[in-house]
């Protein structure tokens, strides 16, 4: 007989809402090693997801990705703002 989604599907999936921040998004994906979760309304039913790719910018060409967001030292950093900072010619 063939496996069924259901045979493998977790039941009680870790989820998180539309009003969650993408930084709460990040830390509950990288505490449980997940590389998505369902994304539910206040009731409970799943109204979309969000996945790692979600959180990821590409170039024009689509071969560079660049995090919108990373972690460095635990603390979590836009890339626009660090861009802004490069571009600056400093003391």
């Amino acid at each position: 007989m063939a496996v069924t989604v259901r045979d493998i599907m977790d039941n009680d999936p870790i989820s998180v809402t539309g009003a969650h921040s993408v930084e709460t998004v990040l830390h509950i994906m990288r505490d449980n090693e997940l590389t998505g979760v369902p994304v539910v309304n206040e009731g409970g039913r799943c109204v979309g997801i969000i996945t790692e790719a979600d959180l990821v910018l590409r170039d024009e060409g689509g071969d560079f990705h660049l995090p919108h967001y990373f972690e460095p030292v635990g603390i979590v950093t836009r890339v626009d703002v660090l861009e802004g900072l490069a571009a600056d010619d400093g003391p």
